[in-house]
């Protein structure tokens, strides 16, 4: 029994209820592609005008297939479109719908009438073929219409995560420049922390008074614990066994301001050690001459 427009009026209204937004008419034979209809594009049309294409198209398909009746299959997808909403089997009459009928077209029994008999033949071949093309070639164009829709996404998805890389490629750059640049400062720190340890105690000691021949210098101990600590494990190895000794500036300072502060003070009271020895024994050479003056002959 072929299906009634009413039916198919009635199943449209039903899918667009489900949001269905495109219905695919299909063959059941091959499950070929033979339409589809889009319903954003037929607003302006009723379920019922909608229904008629259907199986206008339907009807102009079935008298194609060499068959009593043909079959078809309609399907409703959603925005989507991977997996159907609802179907429905359209049944409408094929090529051999008159001999079913009783009215079975009777071909002369000659040349004539065999060739009449396969032209019709080629020719119902031809539109089944027709059919078949056009529907793989809607097929196809649907196929790569949706292709070309994901590789634009999966395009537009790459550059999104080449931008992501090249905003952590420089925040990584950005951040390595600002760590070498804090060790940096703080090695510049430490390295003027250090000379302002060992030359300060030098610096207060002209401060306070001391220097050059001053005997004590003021911060003699603080200046002798700098230099004594300063001195690393080859340094002190080589002092202890009498070889060449490499000092770096700031050592040097502190041992030429020790050095300043006792060494002249040290001259200088061997000078007058001297001198007095000198002295006394100038005074005993007198006292005995003066004695030897006073005793008779």
């Amino acid at each position: 029994m072929a299906t009634k427009i009413e039916d198919i009026t009635a199943w449209v209204e039903e899918v667009k209820a489900l949001k269905a937004v495109r219905l695919e008419l299909h063959s059941k034979l091959d499950a070929q592609l033979i339409r589809p209809w889009r319903l954003a594009d037929n607003d302006g049309k009723d379920a019922v005008t909608i229904a008629g294409d259907i199986l206008k198209r339907a009807e102009r398909e079935g008298l194609a297939v060499p068959v009593v009746r043909a079959t078809f299959v309609l399907y409703a997808y959603d925005n989507e479109g991977t997996t159907y909403l609802d179907r429905m089997m359209l049944v409408v009459d094929g090529a051999n719908a008159k001999g079913r009928q009783g009215e079975t077209e009777e071909y002369e029994a000659s040349s004539v009438g065999l060739m009449t008999q396969l032209m019709r033949t080629n020719l119902d071949q031809t539109r089944l073929i027709l059919s078949s093309q056009e529907s793989r070639h809607m097929h196809a164009e649907g196929m790569i219409d949706r292709l070309s829709k994901d590789n634009e996404r999966l395009q537009s998805e790459r550059i999104k995560v080449w931008q992501l890389l090249e905003q952590v490629q420089t925040m990584h750059l950005e951040r390595e420049q600002l760590r070498q640049a804090m060790a940096l400062e703080e090695k510049r720190d430490n390295f003027v922390f250090e000379k302002l340890s060992m030359m300060l105690p030098v610096a207060l000691n002209r401060v306070m008074g001391g220097g050059p021949g001053k005997g004590t210098p003021y911060f003699g101990e603080e200046m002798m614990r700098q230099l004594l600590g300063s001195l690393s494990g080859e340094q002190t190895d080589a002092m202890l066994k009498n070889q060449p000794l490499a000092l770096n500036e700031s050592q040097l300072a502190l041992i030429a301001e020790l050095h300043l502060a006792y060494a002249q003070k040290e001259k200088q009271r061997e000078r007058r050690h001297i001198n007095v020895h000198a002295t006394k024994v100038d005074d005993a050479e007198e006292s005995n001459g003066a004695s030897s003056k006073e005793t008779p002959s």
